[in-house]
């Protein structure tokens, strides 16, 4: 009787442990499991796949209209630049105009979005295509709204990514040319490297707050000197208000909009805001001042409109 038991409970442990290798196995495959984990994690919005699931050779919906739209902040009375990082630097007169807390380690949102940018142009052609995968549509929180099964021209992708801040379009890019998002995520701290950065570590394509990821007012706007002028396709991306993508026989009709509504308010000739956990807001920007270029990273304030208020005092 003792012995039966004994091999019973081995059994269960064998049966177990089985068990715990396969959902290991899975979960490191399968991106779909570790997309819907951490959208359960993190109690992100979770966009069903199963929603977007196009019939072979369909022409997928209707037009999807999508748009940024959050709060950018009102001015503060007698209050400084609020920022938890600041870097502000002439690149006409090659100076500093402003610095706070330059080399602190920040989470900086989507702002890092333009090192992916940057990289898939680096590593891609604009007319390359790239199939939407199960991960990106989970992934949550600012998206294109890309449907699993979907096909897309990286340039299609790259307005997506920088326009309305798509996570999904930053994992499709990421998978896209890589692969892996790991293999994509290591060339973004490859370029970063090669740009000068010291403090900088990327765990995702989109920017979103994670333990681990994390860069300083200096890195960023180190990213921003390179991405800005060295990447006319992100210059021109990141301004552009509007943009319509056509029904095709692989995707659904998008028409983005740029609500970025700084752009009107100040003399913006390019930039990325990101907004992370408790709402705070960061920026990396290019501002013109008569004849000069300004390089504007702010990482973590309450208000951008009052931290570019203050900026533009002091120039």
């Amino acid at each position: 009787m003792m012995i039966r038991n004994i091999i019973a409970k081995n059994k269960v442990i064998f049966l177990l442990g089985f068990l715990l290798v396969l959902g290991g196995f899975a979960f490191w495959q399968f991106p779909f499991l570790r997309g819907l984990l951490l959208a359960l994690k993190d109690r992100r919005e979770i966009i069903s796949p199963l929603a977007h699931l196009p019939a072979e050779g369909q022409i997928l919906g209707e037009i999807t209209t999508l748009e940024t739209d959050f709060d950018f902040g009102s001015i503060q009375t007698g209050a400084s630049i609020l920022a938890q990082g600041v870097y502000v630097y002439d690149l006409t007169q090659k100076r500093v105009i402003f610095e706070k807390d330059t080399h602190r380690q920040l989470p900086a949102a989507s702002t890092i979005k333009i090192v992916t940018a940057a990289v898939a142009l680096d590593k891609g052609n604009l007319s390359e295509e790239m199939t939407v995968n199960w991960f990106p549509t989970v992934v949550g929180e600012s998206s294109m709204n890309l449907g699993f099964g979907e096909k897309f021209s990286l340039e299609e992708l790259l307005y997506g990514l920088l326009m309305v801040s798509g996570n999904d379009a930053a994992e499709t890019i990421a998978q896209g040319l890589a692969g892996k998002r790991e293999i994509f995520v290591e060339w973004m701290r490859e370029w970063a490297e090669k740009v000068g950065a010291k403090n900088t570590n990327f765990t995702t394509p989109s920017g979103l707050d994670e333990e681990d990821q994390y860069t300083t007012a200096y890195d960023l706007f180190l990213f921003g000197k390179e991405a800005f002028t060295r990447y006319p396709k992100i210059l021109e991306i990141s301004t552009t208000k509007e943009k319509y993508l056509p029904k095709t026989a692989s995707h659904k009709a998008y028409l983005l909009r740029n609500k970025f509504l700084l752009l009107d308010d100040f003399p913006i000739l390019a930039a990325k805001p990101g907004l992370g956990e408790g709402k705070m807001l960061s920026l990396v920007a290019l501002l013109q001042k008569n004849s000069r270029k300004i390089l504007v990273a702010l990482i973590r304030t309450p208000s951008l409109r009052h931290d570019l208020e203050q900026i533009f005092k002091l120039l």
